[in-house]
Formats: structure tokens, sequence, C-alpha cells
């Protein structure tokens, strides 16, 4: 992002340790003050950054390092995973260039994933 715009352009962040309830108080979850914050950040921004969400920085290095080396690969070998619907696997448009993944129900999904576009070997590091 440009500096002049990150300037301009003040993110919330959600502190997710405030979500860290025990079971029994899983059902006062959506009267929780910080789920307003949630709403009013997805509302006003349509995203958010998060802070303390307990994930440790080698996975998230790793998501990193595996999103750049998905998106580096050859238009030919990121087309064998063209998407048949716009939320499944990878499409590209004039001025666009996705992989979008919600319709993955488990990380088998994710592994067949992989082998379309790796056919030789998949790559455990994507999955």
């Amino acid at each position: 992002m440009p500096s002049s715009l990150q300037n301009e352009v003040d993110l919330p962040f959600i502190d997710m340790s405030q979500f860290q309830l025990e079971f029994e108080e899983l059902n006062l979850l959506p009267h929780h003050p910080a789920v307003a914050t949630v709403k009013e950040a997805c509302q006003k921004w349509g995203f958010f950054r998060v802070l303390n969400a307990g994930i440790p920085i080698h996975l998230l290095q790793n998501v990193e390092r595996a999103i750049h080396e998905l998106c580096g690969m050859p238009p030919e070998v990121k087309d064998r995973a063209i998407a048949s619907s716009p939320a499944d696997g990878y499409s590209r448009m004039l001025t666009l260039e996705k992989f979008c993944f919600l319709n993955l129900p488990h990380s088998d999904s994710v592994q067949a994933l992989s082998r379309q576009i790796w056919p030789e070997t998949g790559n455990p590091n994507f999955w």
C-alpha cells in the first residue's frame, strides 16, 4: 500500500485474546463486547487486523512462503487448478488473478487441489 494511503487508513485491530472463553462460556459469545467490534469492522472496512491470534509465527511465515510460491508459478501450471466456480481454485480475468479456497470441506480437499497444481508430487508445504 502506498505510504500516503497508510497514513489515511486506520484499520481496526481485533484482539483475539478477548475471545478465549471456557467451554461453558461459549453460549455468551454472541453477546461478547468484542463481537460488536468485529461486526463494525466488517461493515465499515470489510476486514480488520488481528492481534494475539495464537498462531505461531513460523506457521504464518510458511503460509506466506507458500502463497508467494503459488502465485509465482507460470500461468500454464496455475491453469491446472482452473476453478469450476468462483469459490474454488484458480481464476484469471483481465485485471485479477486469484486462488480461492472457500469450499474445501476437509484437509483431503486441500491435498487434492495440491495434486492438481503439482501433479507429479503434490506440495506438502501447501497443505
